[in-house]
């Protein structure tokens, strides 16, 4: 004897106006989800506007500032856009982009921006390269991947923390960013890192699956940070 909820779903799929509501409430719902991921990643002539977001922390890495956003939403915490990590020149951002400021995110062109009342950020780069890997649309997360190739790069400013390289990193795109053929990345002075910051070519290495997105292969390896555009007030030593 077939079960209430069977006979329910049996019926259903009998009825041609049930059924195609159904497909397309379904079709409908992943078309604005795609559309929302495009938007965040920066889809170039996809602008949009996202939910409200609270600034978490700030710090300031030279010439840059690096802001991790949250949404203010509870609900919409299991969404793959409720974390930003964007970085900002620090010149005319690190003023107001402060911890428990709230922004409005707006898509568009390779980063976006931010918008808090009158005052507006361009963001020049992004952090946290393994949440950008991991957002980006067709990823297949069952292949463990272990693309290698040749970065080349030179340093351009030093901070305490970082030193910003400038140069060619041919697997960026595996992110999401565009003109890795030339641009700055954020290197941790650390030990790991120590044997590739004395260089200016390397193998980097994308990953996956894992923590690390892309790392410059050595013993151990070295990850890399973010990536920034190459802008006027951001290129260091000639």
């Amino acid at each position: 004897m077939q079960s209430r909820a069977l006979n329910r779903w049996i019926g259903k799929g009998c009825n041609p106006g049930a059924r195609a509501r159904a497909w397309d409430s379904a079709a409908i719902a992943r078309g604005l989800s795609t559309l929302g991921l495009l938007c965040v990643v920066g889809c170039a002539g996809v602008p949009g506007t996202h939910p409200a977001y609270r600034v978490v922390s700030a710090e300031t890495i030279g010439p840059l500032v690096d802001v991790r956003l949250e949404w203010t939403s509870r609900a919409s915490a299991v969404s793959s856009d409720a974390k930003l990590s964007l970085l900002f020149p620090s010149e005319t951002c690190a003023g107001w982009l402060t911890v428990g400021t709230e922004v409005e995110y707006e898509s568009g062109g390779l980063t976006g921006g931010v918008r808090h009342g009158e005052q507006s950020c361009d963001a020049v780069g992004i952090t946290d390269l393994s949440e950008w890997r991991d957002r980006k649309p067709g990823r297949t997360v069952s292949l463990p991947g272990d693309d290698r190739a040749q970065a080349t790069y030179r340093i351009v400013i030093e901070t305490d923390g970082y030193a910003i390289v400038r140069g060619r990193f041919p697997l960026a795109a595996r992110i999401s960013w565009q003109g890795g053929d030339d641009t700055l990345a954020l290197i941790p002075r650390s030990p790991e890192c120590s044997e590739a910051l004395a260089r200016d070519v390397s193998t980097i290495q994308f990953r996956n699956i894992g923590p690390v997105a892309l790392q410059l292969v050595g013993k151990p390896g070295c990850p890399i940070a973010g990536f920034a555009r190459v802008e006027p007030t951001l290129r260091g030593n000639p």
